[in-house]
């Protein structure tokens, strides 16, 4: 069993959004403006989810400055159905390199299948370093 919350302590009473095929990740800059995208995430427990970037995207740099961030359900553009409330949350990165993030990456793989291999493909061609994000929800 994994030590972290990833994929083997999974249970029924996750937080709704973690069943969402997509969410629209929000940070926000040292000034305060929003920023959105749309992710892919993973159950982590209770009211924790998680998801992978590159570790120089955009978003980890913004979530190395304010952890910060809100998720909401969202179509693959990041676009959220009205009357669709966001959730706050607060975010930590984890290095490719831990098994937490090994956890992850599993958990990836068991929800969005040969999609995801297709992007861990894309990612090592590009040469670039994942990172893992990790999101407490208030």
């Amino acid at each position: 069993a994994s030590q972290s919350g990833f994929p083997g302590n999974r249970n029924t009473l996750m937080h709704p959004v973690s069943a969402e095929r997509y969410v629209r990740l929000t940070t926000f800059t040292k000034d305060g403006v929003r920023k959105d995208t749309a992710v892919w995430i993973a159950a982590f427990d209770n009211d924790t989810v998680g998801t992978t970037s590159d570790d120089d995207s955009w978003k980890v740099k913004r979530l190395r400055a304010t952890t910060a961030c809100e998720i909401a359900p969202s179509d693959g553009k990041g676009r959220v159905a009205a009357g669709v409330e966001s959730v706050a949350g607060s975010a930590r990165l984890i290095a490719s390199s831990s098994t937490e993030y090994r956890d992850l990456d599993t958990a990836l793989l068991e929800k969005y299948g040969v999609q995801y291999r297709l992007f861990r493909f894309i990612r090592r061609l590009r040469g670039k370093t994942p990172c893992g994000i990790v999101i407490t929800l208030a």
